[in-house]
This record gives C-alpha cells, structure tokens and sequence, in this order.
C-alpha cells in the first residue's frame, strides 16, 4: 500500500498547530492555525477526500477557514 503525505504550503501563510483524524470512510479531518499576508491569526478546517481508495497519491482537498482573526499581536512578530 502507498501512502501519500501532501504538504501543507503556502508561501504568503504560514500554518501552525495541524492536528489530523480519520473517520470510518477513510477521510481524514484536518485542523490548523494560520497567519500571513493581511490575515490576523486564524482557524481553518478541512477534509482530505482519497479519489482512488488511498491505492495513489490523488486526493481532493477541502479547506474552510472556521474562525478569521481580528486582532493580531501589536508589533506584528509571531512565534
């Protein structure tokens, strides 16, 4: 069995804290924290969906930002 390990990137965000879990299809949850480009800190969800039954690396994935930031740290440093 393959398995596909798709990477989480962007270059105007940089994402933190990604926690992931299955359901009993086979689709994993994705949780994650995010920052950059105008973007307070924020929330996002989603699912990755395999296209083929994980046999290959094609998959769809499907994000929705949960919760937008509205405030961000004063100086604008993170991390």
């Amino acid at each position: 069995m393959q398995c596909s390990q798709p990477i989480i990137w962007n270059n105007e965000f940089a994402f933190a804290l990604p926690s992931v879990a299955s359901n009993s299809a086979g689709d994993l949850g994705l949780s994650l924290h995010y920052r950059g480009n105008l973007h307070n800190p924020s929330h996002a969800v989603g699912i990755l969906h395999p296209v083929d039954g994980w046999s290959t690396a094609k998959f769809d994935l499907d994000i929705l930002a949960g919760t937008i930031g509205q405030h961000g740290p004063a100086d604008s440093e993170m991390g």
